[in-house]
């Protein structure tokens, strides 16, 4: 709720109620035990990692931010496998369900209340920026044509796919455009509905939505790039984040690296990708590992998918999903961004079902 209009003047002091509580449930012996660890091993590979470069590789870095973040980090962690452990039935069923109702309720709250509109003409339509907006609105759209595959649409179902597809037109994020186009051609692949979905897009944003007086930038956008006329608009931030990584390439700057010298002087910005943000953070030693892991668990997952024949797994789509929208945002880094929570919940999910495949155990 951090990155919500409505919610967001909260967001500092409900994190700290939840890093107590995800303290509470670090003093759980159960989430240090063999099974979880079997279970989310990824999880407790990155922790060991970010306390090795905290206190080993980037202690020079020390102080009471890099701290924080190294305990809001582990806590994340373990509130992830926490939840997962104590109620699996939820997490495996009804958690998407809500995820999908809760993002969509912000998306309308935003339209009924006035969104704000960039100079840009882009809108934040109930988010802190447009970019969220785009990539909340993909992930509506994408969750919900896997979670239903099973089920029976509703006119409820349908106001939350249009609110998705509203949310990535207004926002004209085109990582939400990728996001979306990703996670419909995993689920239908190149078929009538993808094709459907995408005409139901084009229809929408041009016809529909400005007989309602409500103009949007989205499909501009991509016609834009496609003809050149706009760029990524983040070679500045990449050429400051490369400076940085340049200068330390082994042990990084630590959690809490902001730019500086050369790179200050031609961006204050991060540079809207994770793995360039990884690399400036912990050096490349520690980032290969950190991908090594992350990777591995994803990979894993596909030959599984692949040997036995299953069909796509939402959990799996998104993952795979995230790890491309990387590329244009810095997804691995925050402790109460939305996008990067629910990376790390859908790599928790995919080890979780993986681990329930191979040792065929009840999920």
């Amino acid at each position: 709720m951090v990155q919500t209009s409505l919610m967001g003047s909260f967001a500092n002091p409900l994190f700290y109620v939840f890093l107590a509580l995800g303290l509470v449930c670090a003093l759980d012996s159960r989430i240090w035990g063999g099974p979880a660890i079997k279970r989310f091993g990824w999880a407790y590979a990155l922790m060991g990692l970010y306390v090795t470069y905290e206190f080993i590789i980037g202690s020079e870095y020390i102080n009471p931010k890099t701290l924080l973040y190294l305990i809001s980090r582990i806590v994340t962690f373990v509130i992830i496998i926490s939840g997962i452990t104590y109620n699996e039935e939820f997490y495996c069923t009804k958690a998407i369900k809500w995820l999908i109702l809760t993002m969509s309720f912000f998306l309308l709250y935003g339209l009924a209340t006035g969104n704000v509109t960039e100079a840009s003409g882009r809108m934040d339509v109930g988010f802190t920026n447009a970019n969220t907006t785009g990539s909340i609105g993909a992930l509506i759209v994408g969750m919900l044509v896997f979670y239903l595959k099973d089920k029976k649409w509703n006119n409820l179902y349908y106001a939350c796919l249009l609110a998705g597809m509203f949310g990535v037109l207004a926002s004209g994020s085109r990582a939400g455009f990728l996001m979306m186009g990703l996670l419909v051609l995993m689920r239908y692949g190149v078929n009538i509905r993808t094709v459907a979905m995408g005409l139901t897009l084009v229809v929408f944003g041009l016809f529909i939505l400005p007989a309602f007086g409500i103009e949007t930038v989205g499909l501009q956008r991509l016609m834009d790039t496609y003809n050149g006329v706009e760029g990524t608009n983040r070679d500045v931030e990449r050429e400051a984040a490369e400076w940085m990584i340049a200068q330390k390439p082994l042990t990084g700057w630590g959690f809490q690296a902001v730019n500086q010298g050369y790179a200050a002087i031609i961006s204050k910005l991060a540079s809207h990708n994770g793995y360039l943000e990884i690399i400036k953070q912990m050096g490349y030693p520690c980032a290969i590992v950190y991908f090594l892991i992350i990777v591995s668990y994803i990979f894993n997952a596909g030959v599984m998918i692949y040997k036995k024949r299953l069909a796509m797994n939402m959990y799996f789509a998104i993952s795979l999903m995230c790890l491309l929208k990387a590329n244009y945002e810095s997804l691995f880094i925050g402790v109460h961004e939305f996008e990067t929570n629910l990376f790390f919940f859908v790599l928790a999910m995919v080890s979780y079902k993986v681990y329930a495949i191979k040792y065929q155990v009840d999920n």
